[in-house]
């Protein structure tokens, strides 16, 4: 999300219509400043990147899914009230 912001507001900065030109090249800016060296990758993936994966990949699904069922439940039991 922070990226697609960025790319849109750089596009706005400079007048330009369409963002997409500038992805690949802020795209791989941000992959240099985030992982300057190799070594800092590999521990990105061994120290942060499960939980990143787990918290983003697994839980916010789950608790969307399970909030969105709750909802339905009780949008039909209103329903059904009326």
């Amino acid at each position: 999300m922070y990226f697609y912001v960025s790319v849109v507001v750089f596009s706005n900065i400079f007048n330009i219509k369409d963002y997409r030109p500038f992805t690949t090249a802020l795209g791989m800016i941000m992959v240099l400043i985030v992982f300057p060296t190799v070594p800092s990758s590999g521990e990105f993936n061994r120290n942060i990147w499960l939980f990143y994966a787990r918290t983003y990949g697994l839980v916010m699904p789950l608790l969307l899914f399970i909030t969105a069922k709750f909802k339905n439940a009780i949008n039909k039991h209103h329903g059904s009230q009326q």
